[in-house]
């Protein structure tokens, strides 16, 4: 028979793994409107998408790991993305409130929304992806972001980064982030230090030396602070880096930055605006481009993917599949049977 609508619940995430009780009250809340796959690990994940072959509309419940996770199981399983939703579960959220698909942050109440919105034929709202290539193999997701993108990371999730310092290629448990005031507080002593070349500034503004390439051709510093390419304008707590991101679904917004810490910290206040952090003449590039290629060496480096961190020699980045996005808020029309 088939499941028009199936629902993947990552019981790692922050708010399930904290409140496991709640389990249950969604396979009470899904039961008789959809088939429900409760998954722990990516083995478990690759299973639930195998089994969501004939679903109009999957559920994702978790945080922006969850999210990236998902679509690229179900994009490799099924060879194509079914419409998807974006239930809350994890820490933060960033891509859901990003897009405007956010069901809020209590997760049986946003799951309920979404699987009325998914019953009832709510619009969706097509969204780029991003496709990334990497040493042990390829994923889908919104954000990928490296330099201080990666640094920050690490003191914001401190056992992903014990996991990538013990040798581990990826940070598959669960996160031991605190949350957007935890982020938020991190940012605010990076952007304060970064006046008076302070050690947290320095440790996370300083450049990574690697070779970075955007449309074959090979920016020329040796070193970048900043690496990122997003199909989102706000990669959150406001920070508008890649403000043109979604705007051409063929080409991400890609910015990357050589310049120092003294230099970098006080672009904040263009980051909250959205507009370019740095001029033509400067150590800094900013566009929408083909392809990303990130280049760490042999010994590999440090990378972001939906907030999940990794650990690769090399990385290209170029546009993903449009995925279409049950939207709770109705900016966009739904395809007609």
């Amino acid at each position: 028979m088939p499941a028009p609508v199936v629902v993947i619940v990552n019981a790692l995430a922050r708010r399930w793994r904290e409140a496991p009780h709640l389990l249950e009250a969604a396979r009470a809340l899904v039961e008789g409107r959809a088939v429900l796959h409760v998954t722990r690990d990516l083995g478990e994940l690759e299973a639930a998408a195998r089994r969501s072959v004939d679903a109009e509309v999957v559920v994702l419940s978790g945080g922006d790991g969850t999210y990236g996770a998902g679509i690229s199981a179900l994009h490799r399983v099924l060879g194509r993305l079914p419409t998807v939703a974006l239930a809350p579960g994890g820490t933060v959220g960033t891509i859901a409130r990003s897009l405007g698909v956010d069901a809020g942050r209590d997760p049986i109440a946003g799951l309920s929304r979404m699987l009325h919105a998914a019953h009832a034929r709510r619009r969706i709202q097509r969204t780029p992806t991003l496709s990334i290539e990497h040493d042990h193999g390829h994923a889908l997701g919104f954000i990928v972001g490296s330099g201080l993108v990666a640094s920050f990371f690490e003191l914001y999730d401190q056992g992903a980064a014990a996991a990538l310092a013990s040798g581990a290629a990826e940070a598959t448990g669960p996160s031991s982030g605190g949350g957007n005031l935890a982020a938020a507080r991190i940012v605010a002593r990076v952007f304060l230090e970064s006046f008076v070349s302070g050690p947290l500034a320095e440790r996370v503004l300083s450049p990574l030396a690697c070779e970075v390439a955007v449309d074959g051709r090979v920016l020329p510093f040796g070193a970048s602070s900043l690496i990122v390419a997003s199909v989102l304008r706000d990669l959150g707590l406001g920070m508008q880096v890649t403000h043109r991101g979604g705007e051409d679904p063929t080409r991400p917004h890609v910015v990357v930055s050589g310049l120092l810490p003294r230099a970098l910290g006080p672009r904040m206040f263009r980051v909250l605006r959205g507009v370019p952090i740095a001029g033509d003449d400067e150590a800094h590039f900013d566009g929408l481009v083909g392809a990303l290629t990130v280049d760490f060496g042999a010994e590999g480096g440090p990378w972001v993917l939906d907030g999940d961190l990794r650990r690769s020699r090399k990385i290209t980045v170029r546009a993903g599949p449009t995925v279409d996005l049950l939207d709770l808020h109705g900016r966009a029309s739904y395809p007609p049977d």
